[in-house]
């Protein structure tokens, strides 16, 4: 007959068997960040990018846009003046012309060496054969009216018919009666019909019913009469308008 003590042992190791065989049944728990712990520089590179592709696409984006602005903004080319043609028929191709003729008004303003004169013509009548498209028109319209909430450009060449559009657009022409004594200034316009500059432009009868316009700086608020563009932008041009009125 066994002893307590042998029934004690025994029954220590009846409990010690269980045990083993539930242990050798359950599943052995591994901590997760040791299973997917990568190792090698591609396991690493694809942890990477499954945690964080969102983040890096955008951040790449950011980096691509700040360097186009960068590049944009030191690479564009800078004008000493601006010249922008507003009429209801096309000057479409004259603009290179202009330019060569024009710039031997201008300035060299930013002491660069070089004298650039940026002239752009924008049509917003039918043009010379009537058929402009009523899309086009708004189009350029649109363009026009952009161009003048940017504050870079303020002299304006126009005709008639298109001085009275701006004027209800609501854009402020200045008075230039208080730049120049020249018999062809009229209020805020500055005739070239029959003028010195119409004659070197080769343009004389073209120009008999165009007008020099410049946007009256004092229109805006300090804000923008604070900013050095918009300051630099209007004395450019306004040095531009007076050369004209002083050739003629």
């Amino acid at each position: 007959m066994a002893s307590q003590y042998e029934k004690d042992k025994l029954a220590k190791k009846e409990a010690a068997m269980v045990m083993k065989q539930k242990a050798a049944q359950t599943p052995q728990v591994i901590e997760k960040d040791e299973v997917m712990k990568p190792k090698t520089f591609k396991e690493k590179w694809q942890n990477y990018w499954y945690h964080y592709k969102i983040q890096t696409l955008l951040g790449a984006l950011a980096v691509i846009m700040i360097v186009s602005l960068l590049w944009t903004q030191f690479t564009r080319p800078t004008f000493d003046a601006s010249y922008t043609i507003v009429t209801e028929s096309t000057y479409d191709g004259a603009q290179s012309y202009m330019e060569e003729i024009l710039s031997s008004f201008v300035l060299d303003n930013d002491k660069n060496g070089k004298k650039q004169i940026n002239v752009e013509a924008i049509m917003i009548g039918a043009g010379n054969n009537g058929n402009t498209s009523t899309e086009v028109l708004q189009m350029n319209r649109t363009k026009l009216i952009g161009k003048i909430s940017k504050n870079d450009s303020f002299l304006y060449m126009v005709d008639s018919a298109c001085y009275k559009d701006m004027k209800d657009f609501g854009v402020v022409f200045q008075d230039l009666s208080k730049l120049s004594d020249n018999k062809r200034v009229d209020g805020d316009k500055y005739s070239l019909k029959d003028s010195k500059f119409a004659i070197k432009m080769g343009m004389s009868k073209m120009f008999d019913d165009m007008y020099l316009c410049l946007i009256d700086f004092n229109q805006f608020g300090e804000k923008e009469k604070g900013k050095n563009s918009i300051k630099n932008a209007y004395q450019n041009d306004k040095k531009l308008l007076e050369a004209i009125m002083q050739y003629d």
